[in-house]
């Protein structure tokens, strides 16, 4: 599975440092055969840090994906939260505003109410002194009602015949 590239140039590599170390000091074939292990080791161990590190970071695009997924749905449901609460804040205003208008209504009939209770108390007491007065006035004229009562009831109809057949009747009689 590894890139014959990359296998090809780490041999090269490898090789070339053998023939420099060699001309440099002498050195044994084991002392290069120990160089690649540790090579092959680091590379080892480089390759599997880098391995687990990309398996970090696809974890983590992983997890941001899925957490993108999340806010978008989060995002819809506040959208239609809110549009919920703009309705139901729609209904508290026109709800408001009725209460507004009917309480308007109601201090307005109220103040309707106390002036014609006013005005009623005004007209029962003129109601009232006119009433005094016309008892008064009847008072008075009771005692001339009855005695005209007594003095007609002693006419008799041959009499008031009498009356109507003349042409001009005395003065007292009209």
């Amino acid at each position: 599975t590894t890139d014959p590239t990359l296998e090809a140039a780490v041999v090269a590599a490898l090789v070339e440092t053998h023939e420099l170390r060699r001309a440099a000091s002498r050195a044994t074939c084991r002392d290069f055969v120990e160089l690649a292990r540790c090579f092959a080791a680091e590379a080892t161990a480089r390759r599997e840090a880098l391995e687990a590190t990309q398996k970090r970071k696809a974890a983590g695009l992983r997890e941001l994906a899925r957490a993108r997924g999340e806010v978008a749905a989060m995002q819809g449901e506040l959208a239609a939260q809110n549009k919920a609460l703009e309705a139901q804040e729609a209904s508290a205003r026109d709800q408001l505003e009725k209460m507004v208008a009917d309480q308007q209504a109601a201090e307005a009939k109220q103040a309707r109410g106390k002036q014609l209770s006013a005005e009623l108390a005004l007209k029962g007491g003129d109601i009232a002194s006119r009433k005094k007065a016309a008892e008064e006035e009847l008072a008075q004229a009771e005692p001339a009602l009855l005695s005209a009562r007594k003095a007609v009831q002693g006419i008799k109809k041959t009499q008031l015949d009498e009356l109507r057949s003349l042409r001009n009747p005395p003065i007292q009689a009209k």
